[in-house]
């Protein structure tokens, strides 16, 4: 079959030649008369491959996103204990580490 497909990938339909040359070629060699065999007509073939934009932005907006939610958390993380120290009392319980309460 691949020599069968390297040979048809040469022309504009080349899935379509390929695969009805495979088909063809498989029933020849399982005996199959000519008026028993399937027949393959493309209905519609692609006149040109479509292709959309350029490169996807996803990834790196995505990680931008991950990177800045890591911050944020942080940055809170660190101001909600900041707070808490100040508010128990920080120049207390720096005594207390240092001198020994």
């Amino acid at each position: 079959m691949a020599d069968v497909l390297a040979g048809g990938a040469s022309g504009k339909n080349s899935a379509n030649t390929a695969f009805i040359a495979w088909m063809t070629q498989t029933q020849d060699k399982a005996g199959i008369k000519p008026k028993q065999r399937i027949t393959v007509v493309p209905l519609q073939t692609p006149k040109s491959a479509a292709t959309f934009g350029g490169s996807s932005s996803t990834l790196p907006v995505l990680v931008f996103g991950v990177v800045l939610m890591a911050f944020v958390a942080l940055a809170l993380f660190l101001i909600v204990h900041v707070a808490m120290v100040v508010r128990s009392g920080f120049r207390r319980h720096l005594q207390a580490m240092t001198f020994g309460e």
